[in-house]
């Protein structure tokens, strides 16, 4: 499942509530945020269903899309200031950790 813009980290309760349906199935959560994973981070010290969210995927596409930046060669995202954040190992160490998959 994606979750992606508006910007769902605006609207962190009821996507929780998402994200645990999606966890009970058993699928896998990518979330798309304009905010960078630092922002999302900081915001999940003092917000229960930040924190929530951010657990609940394995794939943060962080970053505003950038029309400057346009890159339609690349994977998943948009523009080349957008990150892919592997988001257990970026908890895990509380550190963006871009993820290594293929293509």
């Amino acid at each position: 499942m994606t979750i992606s813009g508006g910007e769902p980290f605006e609207q962190t309760a009821p996507l929780a509530v998402l994200a645990s349906e999606i966890i009970n199935r058993n699928l896998d959560l990518v979330l798309y945020s304009g905010y960078t994973f630092e922002t999302l981070l900081s915001k999940s010290d003092n917000d229960r269903d930040t924190c929530f969210l951010l657990e609940a995927g394995w794939l943060l596409v962080d970053g505003p899309f950038m029309q400057k930046e346009l890159d339609l060669s690349l994977a998943y995202r948009g523009s080349r200031n957008q990150r892919l954040i592997d988001l257990p190992a970026s908890l895990k160490i509380k550190r963006a950790v871009q993820w290594a998959g293929n293509f």
